[in-house]
This record gives C-alpha cells, sequence and structure tokens, in this order.
C-alpha cells in the first residue's frame, strides 16, 4: 500500500489535514527563519490553500509550492538567524526542495517516486536531487501520523 493519506479509508480529518499540512510546511521553512515565523508563515499557508473540498494529495502539493516560494522570499529577508531546535540540525543546512522532500519522505511516509512526483507538481527543478539529499540525512523516529498504516 502506498503512503497516500489520499486513499480511500486514508483520508484525514480536516482537523487533522490541516495540522499535518501545517508540520509539513513548517518542517520545509528554513530554521533560520526562527520557530515562531516558521509557524506563522506555515499556518498562513495552509489557511490561504486549505479548500475542505479538495483531496489531500492535491492540499499538500498546493501547500508546498506556497511554502517553497514564501520560503525562498523569507529567507532572503531574514536579517538573523535563529538557533534552530535541537529536532532540526540536519534541516539547517538543505535547500528549502530537499526539505520538502524529507518532510514528505520522514513526516507523510511517501516511498522515494511518489515524493519525486509531488515535488515535480509543487513546481521544484529538479525533485530527484532534493529526494536524494534528504535520502542521505540520518532520520529520527519519529511517532506515526493519526490515519497513517504502518
Amino acid at each position: 500500500m502506498s503512503g497516500n493519506p489520499a486513499e480511500p479509508g486514508l483520508n484525514p480529518s480536516a482537523a487533522d489535514a490541516r495540522a499535518r499540512l501545517q508540520r509539513l510546511a513548517f518542517l520545509v521553512l528554513s530554521p533560520s527563519l526562527g520557530r515562531r515565523r516558521r509557524a506563522l508563515i506555515a499556518h498562513v499557508a495552509v489557511d490561504r490553500t486549505y479548500n475542505a473540498e479538495a483531496p489531500y494529495t492535491v492540499l499538500r502539493e498546493l501547500v508546498l509550492r506556497r511554502t517553497l516560494d514564501t520560503g525562498r522570499r523569507r529567507a532572503v529577508l531574514a536579517s538573523c538567524a535563529a538557533r534552530p531546535r535541537a529536532s532540526d540540525p540536519d534541516l539547517v543546512g538543505l535547500f528549502p526542495a530537499a526539505r520538502a522532500a524529507y518532510a514528505l519522505r520522514h513526516l507523510e511516509g511517501l516511498d522515494r517516486s511518489e515524493t519525486y512526483a509531488t515535488l515535480a507538481a509543487a513546481g521544484v527543478g529538479d525533485p530527484a536531487a532534493a529526494t536524494t539529499l534528504a535520502d542521505r540525512l540520518r532520520t529520527h523516529p519519529r511517532p506515526a501520523l493519526p490515519g497513517r498504516l504502518g
């Protein structure tokens, strides 16, 4: 079974979907923006994209596209780097697309081909390189998200 939460029986509730999308957006944004700024930008990205009628996979693509675009603009404007959280040190040096690939692989549980397709649909220029960079990171076990099958 694929890691696609939009498959029958795996589509998360609206509240779960919003929370998952916000976490995805948060991880894509640069830790140098600081935790509060990342949380705010992630929240806004999901709010401006969210449509309860759209399938989760479409929402995920739209949130990724918006977050990658916003993250690039905000990272340029950030005047000082905040200290990254202890769980984020490996993500600090990654490009936004690689952070997106990492989040899709390890937060969303997508396989390599699903990650590549999602990144390509979100407008990432080189989804293969982003996925390869993300796969090189050491992973730390995280609890499964609600609605995901192991």
